[in-house]
């Protein structure tokens, strides 16, 4: 399964999908989605994926995402992207690897805090 995450005409990511929280037992994917006919776009992590590639490709109108689900070692852990467009960076996004273990999920916050869902 592939969680949506839309980017509008502008590179601007839709504040509902802005963090997006995946689960690590599912496999769950992230779909980014160029619309009205916006892109193309290029998602970068920088600092790291969750996924087995750091750069994504977004063509205009369409999407384009990760598949196979997060990488070992990724769990219970956040992960912030770029937007890019041809100008440059349009907007910041973060996907967060849920550690969904039967006793916990748990997500490490960028400043080291640890909140439980």
């Amino acid at each position: 399964m592939a969680v949506p995450v839309r980017i509008n005409r502008e590179g601007r990511i839709v504040d509902a999908d802005r963090v997006v929280k995946i689960r690590f037992s599912r496999h769950e994917d992230v779909l980014w989605i160029a619309q009205d006919n916006g892109g193309p776009w290029t998602i970068t992590f920088e600092n790291g994926s969750p996924f087995s590639q750091n750069t994504y490709s977004v063509p205009m109108g369409g999407s384009g995402g990760s598949t196979g689900g997060p990488s070992p070692g990724s769990k219970g852990k956040a992960y912030r992207y770029t937007v890019k467009g041809a100008n440059g960076n349009t907007d910041e996004g973060e996907v967060d690897v849920i550690d969904d273990s039967p006793k916990t999920h748990n997500v490490t916050r960028f400043n080291g805090t640890t909140t439980s869902r």
